[in-house]
């Protein structure tokens, strides 16, 4: 879900837009609504970058960000269902111990600079 709040073309060749409340959505059987939420977005790239391989992004601003992690016992990671989804078209993970579950949490979490359990734990 993506309000557009404002949206404009400036020479030489910049588009500019700015969003308001950018959610991304979670995949059944998790318990919150949301994965992502934005609460404003704003991109400005180079218009004439749209008709190359390459699209130059001039600004890249996002505030008020918020990111829910579940891992659900026989669902598995939110955000690795989601990405399965992107990428492959579907969102099953091939079936893995709780141990490798937890494992991969703490590596997502990790990468996003959130200190995994078993420091948080220890």
């Amino acid at each position: 879900r993506v309000s557009v709040v404002r949206a404009s073309i400036a020479w030489p060749g910049l588009l500019s837009v700015d969003v308001e409340t950018v959610t991304l959505t979670n995949p059944a059987g998790f318990a919150n609504e949301a994965l992502l939420l934005v609460a404003k977005l704003g991109v400005t790239l180079s218009i004439w970058s749209v008709f190359s391989w390459c699209v130059k992004v001039v600004r890249l601003e996002a505030e008020d960000i918020t990111v829910w992690l579940e891992r659900k016992e026989g669902l598995g990671v939110n955000a690795v269902r989601y990405y399965n989804f992107v990428r492959r078209g579907d969102a099953e993970e091939p079936a893995r111990s709780e141990e490798e579950a937890r494992k991969q949490t703490d590596t997502i979490l990790s990468l996003m600079g959130v200190m995994p359990n078993e420091f948080i734990h220890s």
